[in-house]
């Protein structure tokens, strides 16, 4: 991330599927923050975004973060 995004904030994350060109966009809340990080509870997910988060968690996937106006 570029900026710290607060509790409670509502945002999208874009993963890029191994071999794919688009960002895949799947919203969340953040529901923890860290110096180092955050956590995100996503909402509900079809199979294309599991298959996302599942890749990027295998390290298979590659992560860009989105930016936002």
């Amino acid at each position: 991330m570029h900026a710290p995004a607060g509790f409670g904030a509502a945002l999208l994350v874009g993963f890029v599927l191994p071999g794919g060109l688009e960002p895949l966009l799947i919203s969340g809340t953040v529901r923890w923050t860290t110096p180092n990080g955050i956590g995100v509870q996503f909402g509900p997910l079809g199979a294309p975004e599991t298959y996302a988060i599942t890749e990027v968690a295998r390290g298979r996937g590659e992560r860009r973060p989105r930016r936002t106006s």
